[in-house]
């Protein structure tokens, strides 16, 4: 455990390990940190805390016990992205996530149970098929057709971590796994960017979302990214609703519409218009 977590902190960090030992007071060598890292050696603890200092990290990082690891991570992501903007990700996340379950531990929270049941998938067929399974989940969850005022409260009321975190610029979210020790269950996790506003923050929780219940799609012709946003809209503004607030067939639609159906569901106006589009409102 203290290994992985000095090894995430150093890559965060983007240290080597003879770059590490020259910073760290009092001085050790790289092979000292090679032997931290593989868990061959532990620190003394004026050592462990020279380490925090010079990684930027607490110590209830390095040595929490609540995360082992995070586990199947699908990032959000722009182009460009590097292994340390990946590894500060992460380490921000388990460091939230320490505090997070360690509060729950303390409650004595029970575990949820599971979410989402055999609508889990690795294929579909079309993109029809997205919207048919997020209107089975919203029925699975007794949300009926109604606009979701709040996809935070939605996903915790059902055992999903939420958390809001100042990631790396190219990063918008991401969500996993997380293995924890002691025999405790796994918990699954979606998590946001604090850089965004909240139309995007809910259309990613949206989209985080669908990547716990759409695992691949097995089609060629439908890319993963694209599925997990015809599901976020699909979720977000359900067919029938949305028919129903505008009519079935459209040649148009006014900004002032446009601007209603945007503060009505939570979205952005361009999410707005594509869902218009795909719902077949719109030309």
């Amino acid at each position: 455990m203290f290994g992985q977590r000095l090894r995430l902190a150093r890559k965060k960090a983007g240290l080597s390990m003879q770059a590490l030992a020259d910073r760290v007071s009092p001085k050790v060598s790289a092979q000292a940190i090679s032997k931290y890292e593989t868990d061959k050696m532990m620190p003394s603890s004026a050592v462990l805390v020279g380490l925090g200092k010079a990684l930027g990290v607490s110590l209830d990082f390095l040595m929490g016990g609540q995360v082992e690891a995070l586990r199947g991570i699908e990032f959000r992501k722009h182009s460009g992205t590097s292994a340390q903007d990946r590894a500060q990700a992460e380490a921000i996340v388990t460091e939230k996530l320490e505090d997070y379950l360690a509060i729950e531990d303390i409650l004595e929270l029970a575990p949820p149970g599971d979410p989402f049941g055999d609508l889990v998938t690795d294929h579909v067929q079309r993109f029809e098929a997205i919207d048919e399974i997020a209107r089975k989940l919203r029925g699975r969850w007794a949300l009926g057709i109604d606009p979701i005022p709040s996809m935070t409260a939605l996903l915790e009321d059902k055992g999903i971590k939420v958390i809001e975190a100042d990631l790396p610029e190219r990063f918008d979210g991401l969500a996993c796994d997380v293995e924890r020790g002691g025999g405790k269950p796994e918990v699954q996790v979606v998590v946001v960017s604090s850089r965004t506003n909240i139309e995007r923050k809910r259309f990613n929780l949206a989209h985080e979302l669908a990547h716990r219940v759409i695992l691949a799609t097995g089609n060629p012709d439908i890319g993963l990214e694209k599925a997990m946003n015809r599901f976020a809209g699909a979720f977000l503004v359900p067919t029938k609703h949305l028919v129903d607030e505008v009519g079935a067939d459209r040649h148009g639609m006014t900004y002032h519409e446009l601007m209603r159906l945007k503060r009505l569901y939570g979205v952005s106006a361009a999410a707005m218009l594509m869902r218009l589009g795909q719902v077949g409102i719109l030309p």
